[in-house]
């Protein structure tokens, strides 16, 4: 019997997920490290499609995702300081980051620097840190959103 969802995302591998020619063109272009960004309107799968990409990368040892709901982070009553920093948290907790590394400590570290310039080493070295994150540091990273 197949059970049929209305609403919300599709779990990785389900017989009613439908792939389409837009799911091997995102797969190829992420693996190539291109920016790629989903436009469609509502209810049209992108949730699902964030889903599959996940599972397939994950499960192909291809690469490794964060997924980064923005509202979580959230928008009012905040400085783009937290913004940024809880941005990063985001990202460090969804890659299973160990628990040894400090966040906090390390973004003041870098002073009054923007959060924009201390977010990218963030990417760019402190996840790539073999000694940090062994786990992650020769597979590509994914931001899904």
């Amino acid at each position: 019997m197949v059970k049929y969802q209305i609403g919300g995302s599709l779990a990785a591998n389900v017989a009613t997920y439908v792939e389409r020619a837009a799911d091997t063109q995102l797969s190829q272009a992420l693996l190539q490290r291109s920016f790629c960004y989903v436009l469609t309107s509502r209810q049209m799968g992108k949730s699902s499609l964030r889903v599959q990409m996940r599972h397939q990368s994950e499960a192909a040892g291809k690469g490794r995702c964060a997924v980064i709901d923005m509202t979580r982070i959230g928008s009012q009553q905040i400085t783009q300081e937290q913004w940024y920093q809880g941005l990063a948290f985001d990202i460090a907790r969804q890659l299973r980051s160990p628990q040894q590394f400090n966040i906090p400590l390390w973004w003041h570290s870098l002073g009054d620097l923007s959060p924009v310039q201390k977010l990218s080493p963030f990417i760019e070295t402190v996840l790539r840190d073999d000694s940090i994150h062994p786990q992650i540091s020769n597979t590509p990273i994914f931001s899904l959103s």
